[in-house]
C-alpha cells in the first residue's frame, strides 16, 4: 500500500493477494483485493473524491460429500476385501484418485466497487454532499469432466469429456444525497437540520 498527495489533492493505493491450500488435489482458495482512493479540492468549497474497490476469489473444491464422484463418497462406500481388483478397495472400478482429481470444479468471483462523491459547501452554514456508486459483481463456475478411455466415470457421455460453464452478472447502481443546515440566529438559538435521500 501507499499514499501520498499535495496541497490539493491525496491519493491512496493498496493491494493484497493470498493463495491456500487444501488438503486434497483440486482445493484451492486464491483471494485478491485492491483498493484506490483519490481525492482533489479545487476550490475551497468544493470537494472532489473517487474511490474503487476490487476484488477477485477464485475457488476450487473437489466434489464431496453423499457423491460416487467425490473422495468421500468412493472412501465410505468401498470395499477393503476389494484392494488388489479393479476397485481397489473404492467405490467403482478405475475410480480412484487419478479419476476423481481430474475433475475441475471452479467458482469465479469478481466485485468491483466504483464510489464518485461531490461536497460542496456554498455558505458556512450549507453543506451539500452526493454520493454516486455502482456495485458490479461477476460470478462464473465451471466445471471440467476428461476425457478417458479408462471408464473412469459411470456413463459414455461424462467418459467422451464434458464441460459445463454458468455465468452470473448483478449490477447494484446508488445515488445518495445529503444536505446539512447549521445557522446561528443570536447566542442562545441555533437552527440544526439535515435532508438525507437515496
Amino acid at each position: 500500500s501507499g499514499r501520498g498527495g499535495g496541497q490539493a489533492y491525496g491519493y491512496y493505493l493498496s493491494f493484497s493477494g493470498e493463495n491456500e491450500q487444501g488438503i486434497l488435489p483440486n482445493n484451492s482458495y486464491d483471494r485478491y483485493t485492491g483498493r484506490v482512493n483519490f481525492d482533489f479540492t479545487p476550490m475551497e468549497n468544493l470537494k472532489l473524491e473517487w474511490s474503487m474497490g476490487l476484488g477477485k476469489v477464485i475457488t476450487n473444491s473437489p466434489r464431496n460429500d453423499n457423491d460416487i464422484y467425490g473422495y468421500l463418497g468412493g472412501t465410505m462406500l468401498g470395499n477393503p476385501t476389494s484392494v488388489g481388483t479393479g476397485n481397489d478397495g473404492w467405490y467403482a472400478t478405475n475410480r480412484q484418485v487419478r479419476a476423481l482429481s481430474s475433475i475441475i470444479t471452479e467458482d469465479n468471483a469478481t466485485r468491483i466497487t466504483p464510489v464518485f462523491t461531490v461536497t460542496y459547501t456554498p455558505f458556512p452554514w450549507f453543506r451539500n454532499r452526493i454520493n454516486a456508486g455502482i456495485d458490479m459483481t461477476r460470478t462464473e463456475a465451471k466445471q471440467f469432466w476428461p476425457k478417458n478411455d479408462s471408464t473412469w466415470y459411470g456413463t459414455v457421455d461424462l467418459n467422451s469429456g464434458q464441460i459445463s460453464h454458468a455465468r452470473q452478472t448483478r449490477d447494484e447502481i446508488t445515488i445518495d444525497y445529503l444536505g446539512s443546515v447549521r445557522r446561528d440566529f443570536a447566542a442562545v438559538c441555533i437552527l440544526d437540520g439535515f435532508l438525507h435521500g437515496g
